[in-house]
């Protein structure tokens, strides 16, 4: 196996025997799962002094992910997907591997919209970026092809409202258009955004919750982790069991703070 190949790589090893990210509950759940691996190296290893956390759920609405930073964790994409359709269902804002459900320079274009609307002024930097972002020919054209360009002129220090941008910058749409018309949201996407925002989440912010694989958040971390025990058939009955192991053990040693553990009907599962 490749594991026993890299373990004989060279007798010349350095033991990391302090953990400076898992708290005490966390380390002792690790731990369990620890002894089943059978191809590994030995070692003593301690937790932080920290008590932390360890839940167990039911069903999805038991899990707190109304607040905090969270990362979501299952063995494969498609469970990943299935999270994120019901974080989306849900109104909240996600990141699922590395790209927000709602693209974070759409949400800050929507908010620069809004300040222009009600006679703020605005920074050239941030109405260049919202030009980057809003529609420049058709039916729903906002402002001119090139009229990024005429803000080149602009002095970059300076501040613009929206009287400003109809005489000199280009822009040509009203200005009572919704701002989620303004940068061309679906109709599907118009309603996930205002449901965000209704749950008075920020439209304009990295996303505060992230849906991974195990294998992706691999030397990540995060401040609350939730670890979906679904599996499938080929990662049960492996002819290596300790890589579904080794998976699970990479889920769970990813909690800094609070690790909570989502259980499934599913047919196959993961026993903790």
């Amino acid at each position: 196996m490749v594991v026993e190949r890299f373990m004989q790589v060279t007798d010349n090893v350095d033991i990391l025997s302090q953990s400076y990210r898992l708290p005490k509950l966390v380390f002792d759940l690790s731990q369990q799962i620890v002894k089943r691996i059978h191809t590994r190296f030995e070692k003593e290893f301690y937790p932080t002094a920290e008590e932390g956390v360890v839940q167990y759920h039911q069903t999805m609405d038991s899990v707190p992910i109304h607040e905090g930073s969270w990362t979501i964790m299952c063995r494969t994409n498609s469970f990943v997907r299935e999270f994120a359709e019901i974080l989306r269902e849900s109104g909240y804002l996600y990141s699922m591997k590395g790209t927000p459900s709602i693209k974070t320079e759409v949400g800050r274009a929507i908010q620069t919209w809004r300040e222009l609307q009600t006679g703020d002024m605005v920074s050239v930097d941030r109405i260049k970026k919202m030009y980057e972002v809003v529609p420049k020919q058709g039916d729903y054209k906002v402002v001119k092809r090139g009229a990024g360009n005429l803000l080149d002129a602009a002095d970059p220090t300076g501040d613009l409202n929206m009287d400003d941008l109809y005489k000199h910058y280009g822009l040509e749409c009203e200005r009572t258009r919704d701002a989620m018309d303004v940068v061309r949201l679906g109709s599907d996407d118009k309603m996930y955004a205002q449901a965000i925002e209704r749950r008075g989440e920020s439209i304009t912010e990295p996303p505060r919750i992230k849906v991974s694989t195990f294998h992706a958040m691999k030397g990540g971390e995060d401040d609350k982790c939730l670890v979906f025990l679904a599996s499938t058939k080929a990662c049960m009955e492996s002819r290596y069991p300790d890589d579904e192991h080794r998976a699970f053990y990479v889920g769970v040693t990813r909690a800094q703070k609070e690790l909570h553990i989502l259980d499934t009907d599913k047919k196959y599962r993961y026993e903790l």
